[in-house]
C-alpha cells in the first residue's frame, strides 16, 4: 500500500508542476494587457472611431411652386397661363425639388425655374455642410466662374471680392446694371460682356450676400433662331443647394436681352428663397 501511494505521488507531481507553471504564465500576461492599456490613453490600436460629423442644419425642403410670391412671378414671367407652376418630378421631396414657369407678352418669351436640393453626406468624417460646399465649388468650377477658393470652409463664404465685378453688398457693378432696375421692363439694351457664342462673360462670378455662398452665370447665345440670354444663379445655404433659372427670348431677333437686368430678377428670386430656409 505504501508503494502505491509513492507511485501516485511521483505521477502526479509533474502536472501539478505544469499547472502551477500555466497559472503564472496567464498572470503574467493578463498584466501586460493591462498596463499596455495604461500606457495608450488616446486609445490608439483599440478601435476606438472619431465621433461622426454633425448633420446639415436642413433636414427637409421648402415647396417650390409656392416658394416664389405671385406678385414677383406676375413681374419676371409676364403673360404665363398661370402661376401655380410645373413641380419638378421627383422621387424623394425631401431631397430634391424643383418647379418652373414659363410665360410670354409682347416682347419676349420669358422661362424661370427654381431647384432645391439637400446634400447628404455619406462620410462620416464629412459634414454635410462640407459636402454641399465641395458640390457647390464643383458647379461653380464648370460654370466657369473665375477667382474661386481653392478650399472654403462651410460656413459664409460668398463674400464678394475686390476685382469680382461685384460690389461690396454683391449687387452688380453699375457697369452691369440697366438705368431702369424695374423687373417688368423689356430690356433691349446688348451687354458688351458676352461675346454672342454662349461663352460665359466677364458678368459670371462670386456673389456676396445671399446665403453662405453664391455665383451667377450669364449665358448670351446666339443662333439662327434669335439670341438669347440665360442666367444661373447658384447659392448655398448650410447643407441646400439653390439653382435659380431666368431666361428671356426676344421675339424680335435683332434685341439682345441686357444681362444686368436679368441678373437683377434673378436676385430678387434668390431673395425670397433664402427667406424660405430661415436665412
Amino acid at each position: 500500500m505504501l508503494q502505491t501511494r509513492g507511485v501516485r505521488r511521483a505521477v502526479a507531481a509533474p502536472f501539478l508542476a505544469v499547472a502551477v507553471i500555466a497559472a503564472s504564465l496567464t498572470a503574467c500576461t493578463s498584466g501586460a494587457e493591462d498596463d499596455a492599456g495604461t500606457d495608450d490613453p488616446a486609445g490608439a490600436g483599440t478601435g476606438r472611431s472619431a465621433a461622426p460629423a454633425p448633420p446639415g442644419r436642413h433636414s427637409t425642403l421648402p415647396e417650390p411652386c409656392g416658394s416664389v410670391a405671385p406678385s414677383l412671378l406676375k413681374r419676371l414671367v409676364p403673360g404665363a397661363e398661370d402661376y401655380d407652376g410645373e413641380a419638378r418630378l421627383t422621387y424623394d421631396t425631401d431631397r430634391r425639388a424643383g418647379c418652373k414657369w414659363s410665360g410670354r407678352n409682347s416682347a419676349a418669351d420669358h422661362y424661370l425655374s427654381v431647384d432645391f436640393e439637400r446634400v447628404v453626406s455619406y462620410d462620416t468624417a464629412v459634414s454635410d455642410d462640407d459636402q454641399a460646399q465641395q458640390e457647390f465649388l464643383a458647379l461653380a468650377t464648370g460654370a466657369g466662374i473665375p477667382d474661386l477658393p481653392s478650399a472654403a470652409p462651410a460656413g459664409r463664404s460668398g463674400e464678394a471680392k475686390a476685382g469680382d465685378g461685384g460690389t461690396d453688398d454683391g449687387t452688380p457693378d453699375a457697369g452691369n446694371s440697366p438705368a431702369d432696375e424695374d423687373p417688368s421692363a423689356d430690356p433691349s439694351a446688348s451687354d458688351p460682356a458676352a461675346d454672342g457664342t454662349g461663352a460665359p462673360g466677364a458678368s459670371s462670378r462670386l456673389l456676396g450676400g445671399i446665403g453662405d455662398a453664391a455665383f451667377v452665370h450669364d449665358r448670351l447665345t446666339a443662333r439662327g433662331t434669335g439670341t438669347h440670354r440665360d442666367v444661373t444663379l447658384v447659392f448655398r445655404t448650410s447643407n441646400v443647394l439653390v439653382t435659380v433659372e431666368y431666361s428671356q427670348w426676344p421675339l424680335d431677333r435683332s434685341v439682345v436681352p441686357a444681362g444686368g437686368a436679368l441678373q437683377l430678377r434673378a436676385r430678387s428670386v434668390a431673395a425670397e428663397l433664402v427667406e424660405q430656409f430661415g436665412d
